[in-house]
C-alpha cells in the first residue's frame, strides 16, 4: 500500500481543475482571491481546498505541500490552468488589469465574447 503525500495531493487537485484556490475560510486574504475571481464571471468554476476543514491531512501538512510546491507557506495561492498565479493581493490585482479574465478565458473557463478576434 502507498502512502500519497500532501504535496502529490496539491498537485493532484491542480491537475485536475482548471481553476484551483489553496484557502482558509476565516483568512480576508482568501475571501479577496475567491471575491476577484467572482467579479470577472469565474463564480462556481473553480476549486477551493480550505486547508482547516481538509479531513485528508491537517492543515500544517497542507502548508508544508504549499511550501514545497510555491515556496510559500500563505494561503490563498490560486492556479489557472496548472500555473501558479499567486496569492489573494496578486489575484486581486490581475482582475484590476483585466489580465485574470484573460488567463480565465484562455483556459476556457469563461467564454470570450461573441464577434472578439482575441486570440491566445
Amino acid at each position: 500500500m502507498s502512502f500519497v503525500t500532501p504535496t502529490q495531493t496539491l498537485k493532484q487537485h491542480i491537475a485536475q481543475n482548471k481553476v484551483f484556490v489553496a484557502s482558509q475560510p476565516r483568512c480576508r486574504f482568501s475571501r479577496m482571491a475567491i471575491k476577484a475571481l467572482n467579479s470577472v464571471g469565474a463564480e462556481g468554476k473553480y476549486a477551493v481546498l480550505e486547508l482547516d476543514e481538509s479531513q485528508q491531512f491537517s492543515t500544517e501538512q497542507w502548508k508544508g505541500a504549499l511550501m514545497n510546491y510555491t515556496g510559500k507557506t500563505s494561503v490563498p495561492q490560486v492556479w489557472i490552468a496548472g500555473k501558479h498565479i499567486g496569492s489573494g493581493s496578486e489575484t486581486v490585482e490581475h482582475a484590476r488589469s483585466g489580465k485574470l479574465e484573460i488567463l480565465l478565458k484562455k483556459c476556457g473557463v469563461l467564454e470570450p465574447e461573441k464577434g472578439s478576434s482575441e486570440s491566445f
